[in-house]
């Protein structure tokens, strides 16, 4: 009864969340007509800005901090009547360095998008946990504490290709290289007891070193096209601010708009080694041109300052526009090797595990993609899709598959308050289902053979909350808030026994089988979190 008035409260606080989102974004529609109507630069929207032929190179350094989780978990165990509650928290000091370089090529013909995201991290936590358990008549209670530290090391290339062609149909390609590897230690105590024992006390080393592999290959098609119109919005922001600051003389008319957007694009990705003398000359080559269409007059220097201000900390996120739907068709290899061992507390070796597992997914699916700034100071991004994946898992002989189909929504509403602050808000949700039930294991005994398998369906939704702040030229604070709702289903559970191979003169067959509903568990977490983001050029 708990676990169902927590999914029904979930379902509550998503449609509520979903119904805030779309008063806002209506709300956000509404008030940028008027906004645009006031500001009177011959209502030009930024969707309209022509297509820019945009050539951007940028390293960008980020570091984060500290983050704090907490999680709830309440289920029931049918096929063995128990019902269990878990809960866990814990605070993470989590310090990471992530130089990333992007390079993005976009014209009326194609866009490149090509990344290189070397990361290095270490990772300390402190937690607490909670199980409760209910089995039949026996109830057994758990508590421990945890305390662990990782040190990991991330390489990423992550390349995109779309070419377009008439009528805005598009063929492209996508890969993805990641290859991780993780160093892990924990030292953990637990107390446990049950109706029958007393308390008894534990405690435990565990290490745990993992590597792990990922290359990805798609091709995609589809049509519309998503469009970038930062430059746009940058050359509109310079424009309002000239405006409320008294100095703009005269309306810009959409050409001029769009020559300034163009202006401010090849100013700001040219590549000049002093930065200093590439800020001068971006800020002369946009007073020339404000100047020479009458914007400002020449020996205004109040308008001067008002540029340099807001070129400088204007924002460089994507203000993106356009519609986008599509088909990919793709495979996934991922080669896991792990190794792990397990101390008591006289540091005596209690277990050792060294698995090597690889995972082979091919994988079809539909996308769409919607993205529309409102005005200067809101942006909607939206995007959906589906997919039906196909894995096989290579567990040293045994090669289990899974077929399963993956479904998912998500929104993101962004304010603009001027050019330092930003807050954005953003609503998902998604629904993962298993088409045939996945075998989890297999095991023999002396003279019989085990298999379980199941079926799962996750539900889940989740809301975010960020704020950023551009403290100077350079160097951007962000900080971040979300929470999480998560609904699991196990079910067509079966345990089937039966005699092993012909080799003992016996044929195979089935002697029991056991069918149960397997679990039914509903969790919400949390996180908070904070990261800065130092660009370099």
């Amino acid at each position: 009864m708990k676990s169902q008035r927590l999914l029904v409260l979930a379902r509550m606080i998503f449609c509520l969340s979903s119904f805030l989102f779309a008063c806002l974004t209506l709300w956000s529609l509404a008030t940028a007509a008027e906004s645009d109507k006031a500001w009177n630069q011959d209502d030009f929207k930024i969707d309209e800005a022509s297509l820019l032929d945009i050539r951007q190179f940028e390293l960008v350094f980020r570091t984060g901090g500290w983050h704090s989780q907490w999680s709830d978990q309440n289920g029931t165990l049918n096929y063995n009547y128990a019902i269990y509650h878990n809960s866990s928290k814990n605070i993470d000091s989590n310090l990471y360095i992530n130089p990333a370089l992007n390079y993005m090529l976009e014209n009326d013909k194609q866009v490149i998008k090509l990344g290189i995201n070397p990361r290095i991290s270490y990772n300390e936590s402190s937690g607490e946990y909670v199980y409760h358990t209910k089995y039949s008549s026996q109830t057994t209670e758990q508590e421990g504490r945890n305390h662990q530290r990782n040190l990991g090391i991330n390489g990423l290339l992550d390349f995109d290709w779309k070419y377009y062609g008439g009528s805005r149909l598009f063929l492209g390609s996508k890969c993805k290289v990641d290859g991780r590897e993780s160093i892990f230690y924990r030292n953990a105590s637990q107390m446990s007891k049950t109706d029958t024992t007393t308390a008894g006390r534990s405690q435990e080393k565990y290490n745990r070193e993992t590597y792990n592999f990922i290359i990805n290959a798609s091709i995609n098609g589809g049509w519309g096209r998503m469009v970038e119109g930062k430059y746009a919005y940058q050359a509109l922001q310079l424009l309002a601010d000239l405006a409320d600051a008294g100095r703009l003389r005269k309306a810009a008319a959409r050409e001029e708009i769009l020559e300034l957007a163009a202006l401010i694009s090849d100013a700001r990705n040219v590549y000049v080694f002093d930065g200093r003398l590439k800020m001068l000359s971006a800020l002369e080559r946009i007073m020339t041109f404000i100047i020479s269409r009458g914007f400002v007059a020449p020996e205004d220097l109040s308008a001067l300052l008002v540029v340099d201000d807001t070129y400088r900390y204007v924002s460089e996120d994507s203000r993106a526009f356009g519609l986008q739907t599509g088909f990919r068709l793709g495979t996934e290899l991922d080669i896991d090797n792990d190794e792990a061992s397990t101390y008591n507390q006289d540091n005596v070796l209690q277990s050792y595990s060294k698995e090597e597992v690889s995972t082979f997914t091919t994988y079809a699916g539909l996308e769409i993609h919607y993205a529309c700034p409102l005005d200067r100071h809101w942006q909607l991004t939206t995007s959906a899709y589906a997919d039906y994946k196909y894995k096989r898992f290579n567990y040293g002989e045994d090669i289990p598959k899974r077929h399963f189909a993956i479904g998912a929504v998500e929104g993101k509403l962004d304010y603009y308050f001027n050019t330092r602050w930003r807050l954005g808000m953003g609503i998902n949700g998604n629904i993962t289902g298993d088409l045939v039930p996945f075998v989890i294991s297999t095991r023999e005994s002396y003279y019989r053979q085990y298999k379980e398998s199941y079926r799962q369906i996750i539900t889940a939704a989740g809301l975010s909350a960020n704020m950023s702040y551009q403290l100077n030229t350079d160097l951007e604070w962000t900080a971040s808030l979300s929470g999480r709702w998560e609904k699991s289903q196990c079910f067509d559970y079966s345990l089937e026994a039966e005699y092993p191979q012909p080799s003992v003169g016996i044929p195979p067959s089935v002697i029991n089988q056991m069918h149960h509903d397997f679990m039914d568990e509903l969790g919400f977490s949390w996180s908070i979190g904070t990261w800065l983001s130092y660009r370099i050029f």
